[in-house]
């Protein structure tokens, strides 16, 4: 086929409609995957990030059927070359799900990721003292800086919540009982129910907000 690419009921029914087909691209493929991502209420800034990678390395407008194995094995060489492992497991782990949706969806015919093998490293998790906690509390900040201050705060006095659930918090689903302040609602990544415990300190930082917690992006409070 002209377009390598597989014949399909809607790439036969594109050809009746146009006269043709309209070659599948780097950019076709994350502007789809987006409309996706979007409907699940996924944070997307990380997503854009990679997009970006995408065009950097294999152009925005490369045919999807042109790029092989050996294109990925030097997109994710380039990654491990500017970002730590993490990271960059982390950004070919979002790319290699765009190119599994294209898959899906019959914009390419193989997923050229398939054999590619992404390393995790495992990362120790250290702990904060409640001395350095007590730092954080007492040392003071401006703009941005207190901001995110007040936030990392706010998850460590909640129990831990994660970021993305965080910049969803809903002060009307918080309930008191005996004093004790508790918080209900689902994982905005998992859909899963959770209940933790906001401690006083963590409702004094609602108050100096007026009950809305200012935004700052993942990325950005992760700088701060």
């Amino acid at each position: 086929m002209k377009y390598d690419l597989p014949i399909t009921a809607p790439l036969v029914r594109e050809y009746m409609r146009t006269g043709g087909i309209k070659s599948r691209t780097i950019n076709f493929l994350w502007q789809e995957f987006f409309k996706i991502l979007k409907r699940r209420n996924i944070e997307l800034t990380k997503y854009y990030l990679c997009e970006k990678i995408c065009y950097e390395v294999f152009g925005k407008d490369r045919e999807l059927s042109t790029i092989q194995n050996k294109d990925v094995l030097e997109l994710y060489d380039i990654l491990k070359s500017k970002y730590k492992s993490s990271t960059s497991a982390g950004d070919m782990t979002k790319i290699k799900s765009a190119f599994i949706f294209g898959k899906d969806n019959d914009y390419i015919k193989t997923n050229p990721f398939t054999s590619i093998k992404i390393e995790k490293e495992r990362t120790e998790i250290v702990f904060l003292t409640e001395e350095e906690i007590k730092q954080i509390e007492d040392t003071e900040f401006d703009g941005y800086l207190d901001r995110a201050k007040d936030l990392l705060l706010f998850q460590m006095y909640s129990g831990g919540m994660a970021y993305c659930d965080v910049i969803k918090f809903d002060v009307k689903k918080l309930k008191e009982e005996n004093g004790v302040y508790t918080y209900s609602s689902k994982r905005q990544k998992t859909n899963v129910p959770f209940t933790t415990i906001v401690l006083p300190q963590a409702l004094d930082i609602l108050t100096k907000y007026n009950n809305m917690l200012p935004i700052i992006s993942n990325q950005k409070l992760n700088t701060y």
